[in-house]
């Protein structure tokens, strides 16, 4: 632990310099959940930036329900993450087809352009970051695919002129089923316009690679980008410590690939939870330590981001 600080650093250095000179830097997003209680434990963000400074993220996707919304602290939590280069997305989600036809998340839209409008550009949202999971519990049923291409193109034509740009979270594995036509999955890229493949409850980076390329060798990605997405806790102690090396692995794999925007990872909260990510397992990319066993470390109480003790310090000898 005691090395956590500088090997974490070492891995962004060697990140950004694999970027090839003259391309745009490619992203490297985390999602941010339970806002409020972040709000409460780390209102400068100080924990958040050091953790993803180290880490070589590059934007975040902050959970924007309405309590985050109206909450006096968010400007400056936001401005201080912004301050270091970030980008802030709010993502605004809905789980099951009638609770994405309930609509709450096209309010959320509304109410997040209304936060940013007249507020200094360091403390607004720079995009949207959609959530939509309207095939949740729909299983074999696909009748939700023309909802969500719905969903998307009001999005998009709600946020012209706005300034924010717009991202759409999708299920790797429900976008590239054979029940969604060819033209639905472009139909749905071409709305987000920036498209990320969800590709979770996976125990292999092969099993990542055979799903994206399924998608990317279908679409047309002239005009349009996408991310790769994978858990924390799919890649963690449970499973040999693999978190860092699979989302090394993706960039390997899929730089320099026409469309190709990124990798993201799910979610800040887990990488604070030691039943999942003990010591440094999810953050460098090396093989497990003699005598690690996943079974024992998965017993243990897991804390969550509401901790301090576990939330980054950068001024800590071993950075946690």
């Amino acid at each position: 632990m005691a090395q956590l600080g500088g090997a974490l650093m070492g891995l962004l250095a060697l990140g950004l310099s694999a970027v090839p000179a003259g391309t745009e830097p490619l992203s490297h997003g985390m999602w941010v959940t339970r806002t409020v209680d972040l709000l409460n434990q780390d209102p400068n963000a100080d924990s958040l930036l050091g953790f993803s400074m180290a880490f070589g993220i590059s934007e975040v996707y902050l959970a924007v329900g309405s309590n985050a919304l109206t909450d006096v602290r968010l400007p400056n939590f936001v401005a201080h993450v912004k301050d270091r280069g970030l980008r802030v997305e709010a993502l605004i989600d809905c789980s099951g087809r009638s609770e994405c036809q309930m609509g709450t998340w096209s309010t959320r839209i509304q109410q997040v352009k209304d936060y940013n409008q007249g507020r200094p550009g360091d403390q607004s949202f720079d995009g949207v970051h959609l959530d939509l999971e309207p095939w949740v519990g729909t299983g074999d049923d696909y009748s939700w695919v023309p909802d969500l291409i719905s969903y998307y193109q009001q999005a998009s034509s709600a946020l012209e002129g706005s300034g924010l740009t717009l991202a759409a979270d999708v299920s790797g594995t429900k976008v590239t089923n054979d029940q969604v036509q060819p033209a639905d999955r472009q139909a749905l890229l071409d709305a987000a316009t920036r498209l990320v493949l969800l590709e979770f409850v996976v125990s292999s980076v092969d099993q990542v690679f055979q799903r994206v390329d399924a998608f990317r060798n279908t679409v047309d990605l002239s005009n349009a980008f996408f991310l790769v997405a994978t858990r924390v806790v799919d890649f963690g102690a449970s499973n040999n410590c693999q978190n860092r090396c699979v989302l090394d692995q993706i960039e390997a794999q899929y730089a320099g690939t026409l469309g190709y925007a990124g990798w993201a990872t799910f979610r800040y909260i887990d990488y604070n939870d030691p039943s999942i990510c003990p010591g440094d397992c999810c953050l460098v990319c090396t093989p497990p330590a003699a005598g690690f066993d996943p079974a024992v470390v998965a017993g243990r109480r897991a804390i969550r981001c509401s901790a301090p003790r576990r939330l980054w310090n950068p001024q800590s000898e071993t950075g946690f």
